[in-house]
C-alpha cells in the first residue's frame, strides 16, 4: 500500500489528506495494481502502471481516450492522469465487476452487447488505429528479437491466418471507437446498464474486433452469442458482420497468446495466461481449419 499512497500524494486532490483516513482496498488486475481508494474526497479508482507494459501501451491516448469514454458515460471519469508514470486516477463505479461466470445467462450477454453498440456510436474521436495484424507481426518480431520462442504451434498458426487479414481489408467498415480488450473483468454491471474500464488499448477500430474478442474472453456458447449479436444489431445482425466476427476470433486468440508470450519476456509475472496460451493456440488452429472458416472468409472477401 505505501505505493498507492506515495501516489495518491501527488494528486492534487489528495495532498494535504492524511493517509491514516484513506480506505485503500486492492482490486484485481492482471497487468497493473488498482486499488479502491474511500476517503473525505470520494471513493475512486487508483491505477498503478504495470511496467512490463509500458514500452508498449500508450499513456498519452489512454488518458485521452479514458476521457473521451467518460464524457460519453461509458466509461468512468477520469480525475487525474500522468502519461509518465501511468498513474490513473478515477471515480469509483459501484457496481459488480463481471466474469465469465457473471456472463453465463443470455440476458448479461445482452447488456455487454448493449454496452459496446453504445460505446461504438458515440462518434468520438480515440487515439490510435487498431491494425491486429500489425500488433502479431510485432509481438512476434519482439519476442523473436529477446531470444524467446513462441507458444507452440503459433507460427503455423499465423500462416494459416494470413488469408484472414486480407479478407477483412477487402470491405471494411468504418472505424468506431472501440475498447479493444472487453475482457469479461473490463465491464462493470451498475445495474441500470454497464460500463467499461480500462482504456489501456482503445483506439479506432472495427467494431466487430470488440464483438469477436468479448465472445471470445467470456467464453460464450453459440446460444449467448447469437443473443450479443442479435442485440448489438437490435435484431437479426448481417451475414457480413457474422462473418467479420466469426474471423476475428481466431485473430483474437493468437494476439492473446503472443502478447502472454511478450509479456513473459519483459519480467511479467504471466504462469496463468503462458499456461494458457497452448490452449488458445489449439482454438485458434481448430476454428481455421473447419468449413465454415472457408465460408467466413469468401462471404467477407465478397461483401
Amino acid at each position: 500500500m505505501n505505493d498507492a499512497i506515495a501516489a495518491l500524494a501527488g494528486i492534487p486532490l489528495y495532498r494535504g489528506v492524511d493517509p491514516a483516513r484513506l480506505l485503500i482496498t486492492r482490486l484485481g488486475g492482471l497487468s497493473n495494481r488498482s486499488f479502491r481508494v474511500a476517503g473525505p474526497t470520494g471513493v475512486h479508482v487508483l491505477r498503478l502502471a504495470g511496467v512490463a507494459a509500458d514500452s508498449i501501451v500508450d499513456r498519452r491516448a489512454e488518458a485521452a481516450n479514458a476521457r473521451a469514454a467518460a464524457a460519453a458515460r461509458i466509461g468512468p471519469e477520469v480525475l487525474y492522469a500522468d502519461p509518465g508514470n501511468g498513474v490513473l486516477l478515477t471515480r469509483f463505479i459501484d457496481g459488480v465487476t463481471m466474469s465469465r461466470e457473471g456472463f453465463g445467462e443470455p440476458g448479461a450477454v445482452t447488456r455487454a452487447a448493449l454496452a459496446l453498440h453504445r460505446l461504438h456510436a458515440t462518434g468520438a474521436r480515440f487515439a490510435g488505429r487498431l491494425d491486429p495484424f500489425a500488433a502479431l507481426t510485432g509481438y512476434v518480431a519482439e519476442i523473436e528479437r529477446r531470444g524467446a520462442a513462441l507458444p507452440d504451434g503459433c507460427a503455423a498458426a499465423l500462416v494459416e491466418a494470413a488469408p484472414v487479414g486480407p479478407a477483412l481489408a477487402a470491405h471494411p467498415p468504418a472505424p468506431a471507437p472501440c475498447h479493444v480488450d472487453p475482457v469479461p473483468e473490463n465491464f462493470i454491471d451498475a445495474g441500470a446498464a454497464m460500463y467499461l474500464i480500462d482504456y489501456e488499448f482503445a483506439a479506432m477500430a472495427d467494431p466487430m474486433w470488440d464483438v469477436a474478442y468479448f465472445a471470445v474472453e467470456a467464453e460464450i456458447d453459440a446460444t449467448r452469442e447469437a443473443a450479443l449479436l442479435d442485440a448489438y444489431f437490435d435484431g437479426p445482425p448481417p451475414a457480413t458482420m457474422v462473418a467479420r466476427v466469426a474471423l476475428y476470433k481466431p485473430v483474437c486468440d493468437l494476439v492473446s497468446a503472443t502478447w502472454a508470450a511478450l509479456m513473459s519476456t519483459r519480467g511479467h509475472r504471466a504462469d496463468a495466461p503462458m499456461a494458457d496460451a497452448g490452449a488458445r493456440i489449439t482454438r485458434c488452429r481448430d476454428a481455421l481449419a473447419t468449413p465454415a472458416f472457408r465460408r467466413h472468409l469468401d462471404r467477407v472477401a465478397e461483401a
